[in-house]
């Protein structure tokens, strides 16, 4: 499998590299993650001078959460990674709501980008409601 592209990008923890001493770096797949990771959890308005770049995924917590509204928020996912992440390719967002105290939120993806082969990618949230 060769390399075709690399990315870098600044830890969202801005936690300490300890050989380095700098700010640690999210590389290739990990740096894509934290990217689709940023759109899911940000909701509209909160990125300056962006006020339509993100999915809003916190506001779910205070919806009566059914199969229209999974829908609604599996497709808004797949226009923001249209719009904001052009290396990856939405394939699936599914939302487990049995657990009146969590929401399970299960995202597939495809990295269409760093090899010849597309990889495919699995990100799992579990948002707790705290009210």
């Amino acid at each position: 499998m060769e390399i075709k592209s690399r990315y870098t990008d600044v830890n969202v923890d801005l936690s300490k590299n300890r050989y380095t001493k700098d700010v640690s770096i999210a590389r290739d797949i990990n740096a894509i993650q934290q990217s689709v990771l940023n759109i899911v959890l940000t909701s509209p308005g909160e990125r300056a001078f962006q006020p339509n770049f993100g999915v809003g995924i916190y506001n779910l917590l205070f919806e009566n959460v059914g199969p229209n509204l999974a829908s609604d928020v599996a497709f808004r996912t797949q226009k923001q990674l249209e719009v904001y992440e052009d290396r990856v390719t939405f394939e699936e967002m599914t939302i487990n709501t049995s657990n009146p105290f969590f929401l399970d939120i299960e995202l597939r993806y495809t990295i269409n980008t760093i090899t010849d082969e597309p990889i495919s990618q699995v990100v799992n949230l579990q948002i707790k409601k705290v009210r």
